[in-house]
């Protein structure tokens, strides 16, 4: 597998991000952030960190930035004790990090911290987020934690990794989180690095596919979410007129070729499809809904697959699984009601009265403590009729079926929006004939 690492680096090597982001960004905020000029760290300073346009690498940490920077000379007062080097990182991480307590700053976690440990001091510390964790497990490197290990403890394990691979292939720590970004189809490498040239008027730069935000008017990545600039959630029109227009698969072999990409890139050996493997397992051995309401650990695989899918994180917060549980045993007849439909058999004419059946089951689950509901209700919905519902995300299903849609007043508009998402899955269901036979019980299709 680490052949990959090398094919990349011959690959990448010539790129502009490869040559020329590296000296930018730790040069530029290796400064900033080094112990002897936080006194002058501004919240500004910080903020720009945290957006791609200037970190050139990592997409989404601008998401806490409020959180994190409210309280400016908390945040100093931290930052200076992470980046003491006179102690052992231990010691600095235990503080930033207590274990089973909260984090010392609201939002400053590792896909942070460790960024910032990274462009102080390049040559020491890696960065350790999803993306990068992600990578190290499809490479088979991933490191065991023991059971109760605190978050210091387990970043020395992922870092020592880290640079032992860095030692193995003579590169920089950037230049790795760089491939195991790439590795994973998150590449920063086709980034735009502007650099002066001689003359002091010609600049150049890799050619990117463009959109513009709504909001600010910048040019933005193609498949950015969050514009680097102003940190909005975005859609462009210019990205609404390319998504109206691929609204649909032209093929089954198509559309199967699609899946076939996500089983080999996305979250590959994640936690969150092994659990949802144990949940289809489920299924198969219960086989009836009234049964498999019985079992505890069925109840407490939901949680853990819900958790897993990124449904307790960032803005997304669950109920209690106690709740969870009485909101699905109190609506226990209706979902039998629905447990023997499958949606490549559902006939058309049976296609409202499912309907009215999902928004009774749908409007009263409320899995989430947060507003939204339409991304866990489904997802749970998924869990408790694999057959029939398909989860929904933001990041994928509704970027791609409702890209001008971020926002809806109530429970019932979320409701008409996962009717508008059902019903056109319903649709390539009946036209490219897909059934359960199509699925391999191993992977994400």
């Amino acid at each position: 597998m680490t052949n990959q690492i090398l094919k990349i680096i011959k690959e990448k090597k010539d790129t502009s991000w490869w040559r020329e982001s590296e000296e930018k960004v730790v040069g530029k905020y290796g400064k900033i952030f080094h112990p002897k000029n936080l006194n002058q760290l501004t919240k500004e300073d910080f903020q720009s960190f945290l957006l791609f346009k200037n970190n050139l690498h990592w997409w989404g940490i601008h998401r806490q930035q409020k959180f994190i920077t409210s309280d400016m000379p908390k945040l100093k007062r931290v930052l200076g004790i992470l980046l003491n080097e006179s102690k052992p990182i231990q010691v600095r991480l235990d503080y930033l990090f207590p274990k089973n307590r909260e984090k010392n700053i609201k939002g400053l976690g590792k896909a942070v911290v460790t960024p910032i440990l990274l462009v102080v001091y390049p040559k020491k510390y890696g960065v350790w987020n999803q993306a990068s964790e992600t990578a190290l497990k499809k490479l088979g490197l991933f490191p065991e934690f023991q059971r109760g290990s605190s978050f210091a403890e387990k970043y020395q394990k992922v870092n020592r990794v880290l640079n032992k691979l860095k030692n193995d292939y003579s590169i920089s720590l950037w230049q790795l989180d760089g491939i195991l970004g790439e590795i994973i189809g998150r590449s920063p490498f086709e980034t735009v690095v502007r650099r002066k040239i001689h003359d002091g008027c010609r600049k150049r730069k890799i050619k990117r596919l463009i959109r513009f935000c709504k909001y600010c008017g910048k040019r933005i990545d193609v498949d950015s979410i969050y514009c680097s600039f102003c940190g909005k959630k975005i859609t462009s029109k210019i990205m609404q007129k390319t998504d109206s227009r691929k609204s649909s698969f032209n093929s089954r072999k198509e559309l199967l070729g699609y899946a076939e990409f996500v089983n080999k890139n996305y979250r590959s050996g994640d936690k969150g499809l092994l659990y949802y493997k144990k949940l289809i397992g489920f299924h198969k051995k219960y086989g009836d809904i009234n049964k498999l309401f019985r079992s505890n650990n069925f109840f407490e695989t939901i949680y853990k697959t819900l958790k897993a899918w990124n449904m307790n994180q960032r803005g997304a917060r669950l109920k209690s699984l106690f709740d969870i549980k009485q909101s699905i045993l109190n609506l226990e007849n209706d979902i039998f009601g629905l447990s023997d439909y499958e949606l490549n058999t559902l006939k058309e004419s049976e296609l409202k009265k499912i309907l009215n059946k999902l928004e009774k089951v749908f409007i009263n689950l409320r899995p989430m403590e947060s507003k939204t509901q339409i991304v866990g209700t489904s997802k749970l919905l998924h869990f408790l009729l694999p057959n029939l519902v398909m989860p929904i995300d933001r990041k994928y299903t509704l970027s791609f079926l409702s890209p001008s849609r971020n926002y809806w007043k109530d429970i019932k508009a979320e409701f008409d929006e996962f009717k508008k998402v059902f019903i056109t899955f319903y649709r390539y269901a009946k036209k490219f004939n897909l059934t359960v036979d199509d699925t391999d019980s191993q992977t994400w299709n």
